[in-house]
């Protein structure tokens, strides 16, 4: 745990004295106690597909033993109905769950709110430590390992367009057969991408089923898994969006290259200057950053490195 300096102990102190005080002279509002239902319980199925996660608000009204004196209702969206649904119907059986008011310390009727999260708990990344089920952990960090291993042979492979200022300067029409070659590349790449992810999720699936795997540990595993595997789906479709408007941007690379070639290629014969600061080229060139970025984000989670930015 980080030390903290004199004065930050100092006001930390102050801080939690203040505290203590207004909760012992002001109002606390009711809220859920240890043994309230879980939201992973209440989580939408459909939501879960779907790879939707958030966070909800909940205004509820308890009397002094806890129990709801009406309905509760929706106090701030998750923005998904569906989330927004499952979180009233979690503050509903949580009945008889919720801590009172206390005003001055003391129990009593009262409103208030609680958030209630709803997180894909395979959103960290895939199941391979969990205790429960050692044999299928120990299968898909072998097929991680293998999606990696082809994953980065492949992005390896596609590497990166020529210097684009090199190009600019020449004029060299190859430039623009190259660039436009790049973004044909990389529809194969994202081609190939979306059928080995596919794959590998198709595996995992296989390892509830597996004839060699304990009958235990593929209970608890169907249970665990689709959350992982919706967290995984959600994943895989940014990539593949990114990987998209790589392939757009290259193509306008494309573009700008032809039509600077051609614009330095007059009748004369004498070359005509590309302003330093270009403002179409550079829209490209922070497009082609800001989707890299994403890219390489997005791919953190399988330990991949994402193509480099055209330069």
């Amino acid at each position: 745990m980080p030390r903290l300096s004199f004065t930050g102990s100092f006001l930390a102190a102050i801080a939690a004295l203040a505290c203590a005080a207004a909760y012992a002279t002001n109002y606390t509002p009711p809220g859920p106690t240890t043994d309230f239902p879980s939201a992973d319980s209440y989580y939408p199925p459909a939501a879960t597909r779907a790879g939707q996660q958030g966070t909800v608000t909940i205004h509820v009204c308890v009397d002094v033993h806890g129990k709801l004196t009406e309905p509760p209702t929706l106090a701030e969206s998750s923005g998904s109905d569906v989330l927004d649904d499952g979180a009233v119907s979690l503050a509903n059986a949580g009945d008889g769950h919720y801590h009172p008011a206390l005003q001055d310390g003391v129990p009593t009727a009262g409103c208030g709110g609680f958030r209630v999260k709803f997180k894909l708990r395979g959103s960290a990344g895939l199941p391979v430590n969990d205790p429960r089920f050692p044999t299928i952990g120990a299968r898909i960090t072998k097929l991680n390992d293998e999606m990696t291993r082809r994953m980065q042979g492949r992005i390896s492979e596609l590497g990166k367009p020529g210097p684009l200022n090199a190009a600019l300067e020449s004029g060299d029409p190859a430039a623009e057969r190259a660039l436009r070659q790049y973004a044909r590349s990389c529809d194969s790449f994202i081609d190939e991408t979306v059928g080995l992810a596919a794959d590998f999720l198709d595996d995992i699936d296989y390892l509830g089923e597996s004839p060699d795997v304990p009958k235990a540990e593929q209970e608890i595993f169907k249970q665990e898994w689709p959350n992982y595997r919706s967290a995984l789906v959600v994943q895989i479709r940014e990539m593949v969006t990114s990987l998209r408007d790589l392939v757009r941007i290259a193509d306008e690379l494309g573009d700008y290259v032809a039509f600077s070639v051609a614009r330095r290629s007059p009748l004369d014969g004498k070359q005509v200057e590309i302003p330093v600061l270009d403002p179409q080229l550079d829209s490209l060139r922070r497009r082609a950053r800001a989707v890299v970025e994403k890219l390489q984000n997005n791919m953190k989670a399988q330990d991949v490195a994402a193509p480099s930015e055209p330069r």
